[in-house]
């Protein structure tokens, strides 16, 4: 179980890369995303970990609003 992951861009390395520290430091995984949709293993491992709090890194040219909304009511 995990309380925390953290959502990263899988096609824009460098946000996963500098956030890597505060992953380390919270006990967070980092998770990998397409910039326009969550792929459904990212979403299964949410669900896996039961994690309550998603921290999404990078702004809405790595990670845009429909990824916002898809990980909102998780």
């Amino acid at each position: 179980n995990s309380e925390t992951v953290i959502v990263a861009s899988g096609e824009e390395f460098i946000d996963a890369l500098t956030v890597s520290p505060l992953a380390s430091k919270i006990n967070a995984p980092i998770l990998l995303s397409n910039k326009g949709s969550v792929p459904k293993v990212t979403l299964g491992e949410i669900e896996r970990l039961k994690a309550s709090k998603i921290l999404l890194v990078g702004g809405t040219s790595t990670l845009s609003m429909d990824v916002q909304l898809d990980l909102s009511g998780r």
